[in-house]
């Protein structure tokens, strides 16, 4: 399979007789087989997997048939490389923007008379930065820009969500607070 050639399309390929299907009554059709499925231990057997199938189990119900769930704590001890953030440059970064988040707006300062809840976001990823010389320069007025730590996550979630290296642009994080996503994935 050839890299952005999806699931529906293998699957017309090999199934002619479904391509008038669309992609949602496609995924319908192929979840319906997968729950009338009554040989799994077959399957495990064919790819290989050396596992005994002792059942079907609803582990959606189980979770939400609990009543509590275990939380703990524990000493963890960890060598790790981290990225040292500057507290002048976010500072300058506010005195020179303000406290208002260049995505949604929001100012929490405005709104609720507390400092030190927005966010200072770096438009080049510090990591790039740091990467080629291991310390960098930072200029509060091109690389920062003041966000909400809502519009902030949003921003890094593109990371998570998509499988992605980059974050999302200020401007597409825009959109999507506008709700008006040019490419479908919100």
């Amino acid at each position: 399979m050839k890299p952005g050639v999806g699931f529906a399309s293998m699957h017309r390929s090999r199934h002619p007789e479904d391509a008038g299907l669309s992609d949602d009554e496609l995924a319908s059709k192929e979840l319906a087989l997968v729950r009338a499925c009554g040989d799994w231990q077959r399957i495990l057997d064919f790819y290989g997997i050396g596992r005994v199938f002792s059942g079907v189990k609803d582990v959606v119900a189980e979770k939400l048939a609990r009543d509590s769930y275990e939380e703990s704590s524990c000493l963890i001890e960890s060598l790790r490389k981290e990225q040292l953030r500057s507290p002048e440059a976010r500072q300058r970064c506010l005195e020179l923007k303000g406290t208002r988040c260049v995505v949604c707006g929001f100012d929490p300062v405005e709104s609720w008379g507390v400092a030190g809840v927005i966010q200072v976001h770096h438009l080049r990823p510090l990591s790039e930065m740091l990467s080629e010389r291991g310390s960098t320069q930072t200029d509060p007025e091109k690389d920062l820009v003041p966000v909400c730590p809502n519009c902030h996550a949003l921003i890094h979630s593109k990371l998570r969500d998509m499988g992605s290296s980059r974050c999302y642009t200020i401007e597409e994080a825009r959109e999507i607070v506008r709700g008006k996503a040019g490419d479908g994935t919100r």
